[in-house]
C-alpha cells in the first residue's frame, strides 16, 4: 500500500480532527463512555492541533494514503508533563486499514531517532490501561511499564506510562556506580509483589496488608521493587564491583505491636557507598531525588538525608538504623521488627 510520512501542516488541522475522532470510535468503542464520544467537540480539536502544529518543541507528523490523512504522531515537549521527563511521543494514531503493515514501528523509529540524536536520554508514552493492542506494540518496542493508574469507573481516565532509554546497560556491563545508577534507571520500576505474586507499580495502595519483600531473583525477574528490594539489590551490585556500603532505614518509629493496616507507610531504606575518602549516597527509588550524591562523612550524610524525611514527615523524628540483608517473603510488618530488633542490639 502506498503512503507517505511528512510533517503536519496548520491547514490540516481540521482533518486531523475529524480523523482523531473516527480513530476514537475505532479504538476506544469499547472502552470510553459513549457519551465521551457522541460529544467529541472538532472546534476545541482543531485548536489543540494548531496549538501542536505551531509549538516549536513539538513535530507532528501525518501518515498520508491517496491523498487522505490515516495516522499521526507527535513527539517532543511533553503535551501533558509527567514527573521530570522532558521527552514523550505524545500522540500514535493509525486507521485499522493501515495497521500490521510496518507503519506505526516506521513512525515510533522517527520519534526515537530524533529525540536520542537531540542528546536526550529517556522519553515516556502514556496510552489508555485499557487499550491492550497499543499496550503489546509499546512493550513490544522495548518499553519498561513505570506507571499504573488506578481503575476508575470512566475507562478514558487511567493511563499507563512506559519508559524508553537510550543506551541501555546490562547488569553484566556494570563497572561502576555511576553504571549502577544507569541500570537501575533502565530496568528497574518502582514497586512491589504481593503474597499471590501479583505486581503493584507506582502504588502504596494495600502495601501494610499485602506486601511480602522479594528476593533478589524476583527482583530481578519482575523488574521491580520498592526502596526496601531496590536498595539491597545497590548493595549486592556495589558488592560485586568491590565498593564498600552500607544499607539504612529511616523511618517514624512503630512497634512490634503496631497493627494498623490502613495507615500509609512512613519509611525509606538508602544505600552509602564509601570510595577515595568519601561517602556517597546513590538513591533511585525516591524519583524525586535520583542521583548520586557525594557528602564528606557518613555521619553528614546520614544526617542531611534523615533530614529530609523528617521534613517530609512533618517534623516529626525519625530513627535511623543500618540493616544487612532482607530475607524473602516477610510482610511489612516483619520487615519493621527486624528493624526495630536492630535498634536493640
Amino acid at each position: 500500500m502506498n503512503y507517505e510520512i511528512r510533517l503536519a501542516r496548520e491547514d490540516e488541522a481540521l482533518e486531523l480532527a475529524k480523523l482523531k475522532l473516527e480513530l476514537w470510535k475505532q479504538t476506544y468503542i469499547n472502552i470510553y463512555p459513549a457519551d465521551k464520544i457522541n460529544n467529541y467537540d472538532i472546534d476545541k480539536n482543531i485548536k489543540k492541533f494548531r496549538d501542536i502544529i505551531n509549538d516549536p518543541d513539538i513535530k507532528l507528523y501525518v501518515v498520508v494514503s491517496n491523498g487522505k490523512l490515516v495516522g499521526y504522531m507527535s513527539y517532543g515537549k511533553p503535551i501533558r508533563p509527567y514527573k521530570n521527563f522532558l521527552q514523550e511521543i505524545g500522540l500514535l494514531y493509525l486507521d485499522k486499514s493501515m495497521q500490521k503493515l510496518g507503519i506505526g514501528k516506521e513512525l515510533f523509529n522517527i520519534a526515537y531517532d530524533s529525540i536520542k540524536n537531540s542528546g536526550y536520554e529517556e522519553f515516556f508514552i502514556s496510552c489508555n490501561k485499557y487499550n491492550d493492542n497499543a499496550r503489546k506494540f509499546y512493550e513490544k518496542m522495548g518499553g519498561l511499564l513505570i506507571d499504573v493508574d488506578s481503575d476508575n469507573d470512566d475507562k478514558s481516565i487511567p493511563q499507563v506510562k512506559y519508559l524508553y532509554r537510550f543506551n541501555k546497560i546490562n547488569i553484566d556491563e556494570v563497572k561502576t556506580p555511576e553504571d549502577i545508577l544507569e541500570y537501575m534507571k533502565c530496568n528497574i520500576r518502582y514497586g512491589w509483589l504481593d503474597r499471590d505474586d501479583n505486581e503493584h507499580i507506582f502504588t502504596m495502595k494495600n502495601f501494610r496488608k499485602d506486601y511480602r519483600t522479594s528476593s533478589l531473583e524476583e527482583v530481578l525477574e519482575h523488574k521491580l521493587g520498592c526502596c526496601i528490594e531496590q536498595v539491597y539489590l545497590m548493595k549486592y551490585l556495589l558488592d560485586k564491583i568491590n565498593i564498600p556500603s552500607k544499607m539504612f532505614c529511616t523511618r517514624i518509629y512503630e512497634n512490634d505491636d503496631y497493627d494498623n493496616v490502613e495507615e500509609s507507610e512512613h519509611m525509606h531504606c538508602f544505600a552509602l557507598y564509601y570510595l577515595n575518602g568519601k561517602v556517597y549516597q546513590i538513591e533511585h527509588p525516591n524519583w524525586e531525588k535520583i542521583g548520586i550524591y557525594e557528602y564528606t562523612n557518613e555521619e553528614t550524610a546520614i544526617k542531611s538525608i534523615n533530614e529530609y524525611y523528617v521534613n517530609l514527615s512533618s517534623g516529626i523524628s525519625r530513627p535511623v538504623t543500618e540493616f544487612f540483608e532482607v530475607k524473602p517473603n516477610l510482610s511489612f510488618k516483619e520487615f519493621n521488627n527486624y528493624i526495630n530488633s536492630l535498634d536493640n542490639k
